[in-house]
């Protein structure tokens, strides 16, 4: 759905297709890299549960993480 919108703009003269390439790119670069972290994240937080950390300082921990990346 945001490739047709993108697509729409390029289309419609609003981005270049130079600029549509780009963001399309950056798009999939964030996405895989997000896809290729996802299972640390939840090998660390699982550990730490089983480590005995409290609930509070793994909701912490996922919650520094989630706002570092975006």
């Amino acid at each position: 759905m945001v490739d047709a919108a993108f697509a729409f703009a390029a289309a419609s003269g609003h981005l270049k297709q130079r600029q549509l390439d780009w963001m399309l790119k950056r798009n999939e670069g964030a996405h895989a890299n997000w896809v290729e972290n996802y299972p640390l994240l939840v090998g660390v937080l699982g550990f730490a549960t089983m480590a005995g950390f409290s609930p509070e300082d793994i909701d912490r921990a996922g919650l520094v993480y989630t706002v570092a990346r975006v």
